[in-house]
């Protein structure tokens, strides 16, 4: 790795689940605005740790982040691929982040080199996931009428792609839905409840949260007020949270956005225009992900791509599946019997198995499933992660045996 040290990562990877979402949102976050977003985020330990590797310094001044802008850019592209690498993202994020990364490609030219290989395989992993199903199937269970009618519209939007935003029948089917569980309603709601509601997002869904809101807010100006909020106070460390005033920071983002401090909104407006401003930025990389064939040819950061691919062949922690699986009479993969979410993987790579352990927990319809192991084996290749989304025949894992 050229920007990224191997002790950053695992630093990274030590983190909860929750604390590491919003590591990688936060690296989302440097590729645009650098100087305003970077400095809300400057306090913070994951941050601090970035700043000490790239400048060598430990204040990050605003004058010393623009100076090294570039750089910043360069070791997030660069950690944000090896996290994804060795399966450290949450699969709920990849949609959000791949479309998030969709845009830095297409308007970012110097780092073309860099992520070329890394958006081609999140472009791929999002095509091969469609879960439009199972999201009307927990909708009619009421699973998404727990949370704020604005959180549920969030955590839907973060689970479309074109595929389904560009299908009439399947949005209308999925408008209804959320229209017979109250999700969408003409009951007004203040922007002051709205940031209330967005700041007290639970820890574990604040970091994907915000990657999508960011991709909303450039065509959204509610997205952006939201995306404000996350970052001038979510994000803030404790002490200074304890500090502020949040009615206060409230006050000061609907005064820099310009916006009426007694307006009044809908959940149904909330969606009319949440979903405008997705579907108007897939759109945009509609000939990206449709193609998935980049342009990844040399340019100056050629170097940057082969040292990657290279970390990625010879580092220690990663081996390869030919190896685990070379002296299997056969292999076979053990596939989804069921539509659901993926709870917990209770295996690892290269693990000797014998019939009857316990794989995988598969969630669906609200029940806990174990996936068990058909046979004494050998694990080659794990396909899903926590949190992963399958339907039935979707391999989960290759055994030898």
């Amino acid at each position: 790795m050229k920007y990224v040290k191997e002790e950053d990562l695992s630093y990274f990877m030590q983190q909860s689940d929750a604390d590491l979402d919003m590591i990688i949102a936060g690296m989302s976050s440097i590729f645009s605005d650098t100087d305003d977003k970077v400095q809300a985020m400057a306090n913070q330990g994951w941050f601090k740790r970035i700043w000490k590797t790239v400048s060598g310094s430990n204040r990050a001044t605003k004058e010393a982040i623009q100076q090294n802008n570039e750089k910043l850019s360069m070791y997030a592209a660069e950690a944000l691929s090896e996290l994804y690498k060795r399966n450290c993202i949450d699969e709920r994020m990849l949609m959000s982040l791949g479309q998030r990364l969709n845009d830095v490609y297409l308007s970012q030219t110097k780092l073309k080199g860099m992520l070329g290989q890394f958006v081609v395989s999140l472009n791929n992993k999002i095509e091969s996931v469609n879960n439009f199903h199972l999201l009307i199937t927990e909708i009619d269970e009421g699973l998404y009428s727990r949370e704020s009618a604005l959180i549920s519209i969030i955590e839907i939007l973060s689970q479309l792609d074109n595929r389904v935003i560009q299908h009439t029948r399947e949005m209308n089917a999925l408008t209804t839905a959320m229209e017979h569980c109250s999700i969408l309603t003409d009951k007004e709601c203040s922007i002051f409840q709205l940031l209330d509601d967005i700041t007290n997002l639970p820890a574990e869904t604040i970091g994907r949260y915000y990657i999508e809101l960011s991709n909303l807010s450039l065509n959204s100006m509610l997205a952006k007020t939201f995306t404000n909020a996350i970052e001038q106070y979510t994000m803030l460390s404790r002490l200074d949270k304890k500090l502020k005033k949040k009615d206060a920071v409230f006050k000061d983002i609907i005064s820099d956005n310009q916006i009426d401090e007694n307006i009044k909104v809908s959940s149904a407006e909330i969606w009319e225009d949440l979903l405008a401003s997705k579907s108007c930025l897939l759109d945009n990389q509609d000939e990206l992900l449709v193609d998935n064939e980049l342009d990844i040819a040399p340019s100056k950061n050629e170097d940057i791509t082969e040292e990657l691919a290279e970390n990625n062949q010879t580092d220690s922690f990663v081996k390869q599946e030919e190896d685990y699986l070379a002296n299997c009479k056969s292999t076979d993969t053990v596939d989804a019997p069921m539509p659901g979410k993926i709870l917990s993987v209770d295996v690892k790579v290269g693990e000797v198995v014998q019939a009857g352990d316990i794989l995988m927990i598969l969630e669906a319809m609200k029940m806990q499933n174990e996936i068990m192991v058909p046979w004494d084996g050998i694990v080659g290749k794990i396909y899903v992660q926590n949190g992963s989304i399958v339907n039935t025949g979707d391999p989960l894992v290759k055994l030898g045996r």
